[in-house]
């Protein structure tokens, strides 16, 4: 009987091979080019994503440098405005003091009155530019 049995277990497999085994091949077959597809694709996001990691740090780490350069940049044109600002104030105080000492015209005072306001308002385009960069410094 059991031999009966295993006979008609594989006269079934046997059948089912007939009737299904082209497509079943046929399956098998399509799911491994699937597969592989799958396989290739996710390596190539893979590789994608790798890719734009690195331009990303690459694009930050030149972002962090031209900050660092433009802060640089900017600190020593402040640096440079505030010297050329003392130096034009002391002069402008000589220039008054000559101006007191010879008894020159109000036109004159005018103008060197003029002059220093022009380059108090220099002063604090300088002040605002330096305020700005220590936000972005902040930031």
């Amino acid at each position: 009987m059991s031999k009966d049995t295993n006979q008609a277990a594989n006269n079934i497999d046997q059948i089912r091979d007939l009737i299904f085994g082209p497509q079943m091949a046929e399956y098998e077959r399509k799911f491994g080019e699937l597969e592989k597809t799958v396989q290739t694709m996710n390596t190539d996001i893979q590789k994608a994503l790798d890719s734009l990691k690195n331009s990303l740090e690459d694009f930050r780490k030149e972002s962090e440098q031209a900050r660092l350069a433009m802060h640089k940049e900017l600190k020593q044109d402040n640096e440079r405005l505030r010297a050329q600002l003392e130096e034009t104030s002391g002069r402008l105080e000589q220039q008054m003091e000559q101006i007191g000492d010879a008894s020159a015209g109000r036109q004159q005072l005018a103008d060197y009155l003029e002059e220093m306001a022009r380059r108090l308002r220099q002063a604090e385009e300088t002040d605002t530019l330096n305020e700005t960069n220590q936000t972005a410094e902040n930031d």
